[in-house]
């Protein structure tokens, strides 16, 4: 199959985009499948010789934009697109979603099936930083426009799936394939290597590696540090990542937002924030600590998260137990696999409850970090996800 994949994402950027975009690609590929993918830079990634690469000239936000430049931005892309469907026979277009959607549609001009990937729900992420509820149906308006056009939705959670399907989009539309993980970069190292090489003691370290937003938790992550330093006190958080800004836009909580709560509730001594850092190190880090954090707080519909965390199967791959938010789907893969515990996002003391209750039972962490790893192996890796969505392509 020659699979055209669109996405105007810079990849020469460490980010969960070109994680999951090279991924794909790349899986398609090696099982002998050519991929044609389309994107504003590539950099140093490294694609299967079957994945040809096309570079895109630079995206200036719609807002910016004067209507000339509109209209020579959707020439290029359009006539790029054109070009490579007559010329390499293209039999499926998948678009990974961003705003302009250029490739459901042109694919629809051509008639070959199309396929769009949804990783949020952007009218939602736009409430969070202060979108007017005018703003957020006039954003859900443009966005259901163009799902409707693609013959398939591929969504990362059951919450965006049951988001747009409150909104008239047809549920048989939707296969929910989560974002998976690379189990060869993530797999278990040696603790304490790990901490040596990252300069931590012997004390007890809570982990989190992610994207500082809002629906992340870790102002509650902060939250339970009193209550775990009553029974450890020489108990550390790691927060690794930072907030970030997209298109000018500053996320929250920064850095030092969160460093100011930390001082308020006296913790700031055992709270360590090493900011961003370069992918390789992330599964240093992971491996580092005696259990993982995955909080999510808000960016729900009907109690679903609205999107997937990357870094749940990134923790489970290199064999560490997690305490997760009580989210259904989260929830689903955590019990029924017996890899972790999940408790209520507002309930600080209880995390800290379960997280001293871990730290202290060994054999039970060990045991989660097993099943956690046996979970990814069989279920979440790229290849799998691959195959999945490649099952689903014959029924388009």
């Amino acid at each position: 199959m020659n699979i055209l994949y669109f996405c105007i994402g810079d990849l020469s950027k460490s980010c969960a985009e070109r994680t999951h975009v090279s991924e794909i690609v790349n899986n398609f590929a090696k099982l002998g499948h050519y991929v044609h993918l389309i994107a504003l830079e590539k950099g140093d990634l490294k694609l299967h010789p079957n994945v040809k690469f096309y570079k895109l000239f630079p995206f200036v936000n719609k807002r910016f934009l004067s209507l000339i430049t509109l209209y020579a931005q959707k020439a290029h892309v359009e006539n790029l697109i054109r070009k490579i469907v007559k010329k390499e026979n293209i039999h499926l277009i998948y678009e990974r979603h961003n705003e302009y959607d250029y490739g459901v549609k042109i694919g629809k001009k051509f008639g070959i099936k199309t396929v769009m990937e949804l990783n949020g729900v952007s009218s939602q992420e736009a409430k969070l930083q202060g979108a007017s509820e005018d703003q957020v149906r006039a954003i859900d308006n443009k966005e259901l426009d163009r799902i409707k056009c693609a013959d398939k939705i591929v969504a990362v959670s059951d919450g965006i799936k049951k988001y747009y399907s409150s909104l008239g989009v047809e549920k048989n539309k939707f296969v929910v394939i989560p974002n998976c993980v690379d189990s060869v970069l993530f797999k278990p190292m040696d603790k304490n290597n790990c901490r040596k090489k990252l300069g931590f003691c012997g004390f007890p370290i809570i982990g989190f590696v992610g994207s500082f937003r809002p629906y992340q938790g870790l102002e509650a992550a902060i939250e339970m540090m009193p209550y775990v330093l009553k029974e450890m006190p020489q108990a550390r958080l790691v927060l690794v990542g930072d907030a970030g800004k997209h298109n000018n836009f500053q996320f929250h909580p920064t850095i030092d937002e969160l460093k100011e709560s930390a001082k308020r509730l006296k913790v700031e001594k055992n709270v360590i924030f090493t900011g961003r850092i370069t992918s390789d190190l992330i599964p240093l880090y992971i491996n580092s600590f005696d259990l993982c954090l995955n909080i999510h707080k808000g960016l729900s519909f009907d109690g679903y998260f609205l999107g997937w965390p990357v870094k749940l199967f990134e923790y489970l791959a290199c064999g560490r137990p997690v305490i997760c938010s009580s989210i259904p789907d989260v929830k689903e893969i955590i019990q029924n696999y017996n890899c972790g515990i999940c408790v209520e996002p507002d309930n600080p003391k209880k995390f800290a409850e379960k997280i001293i209750f871990l730290i202290r039972n060994k054999k039970m962490c060990d045991m989660y970090g097993e099943n956690g790893r046996k979970t990814v192996l069989e279920n979440y890796t790229w290849k799998c996800a691959a195959n999945k969505l490649l099952s689903e392509f014959e029924n388009v």
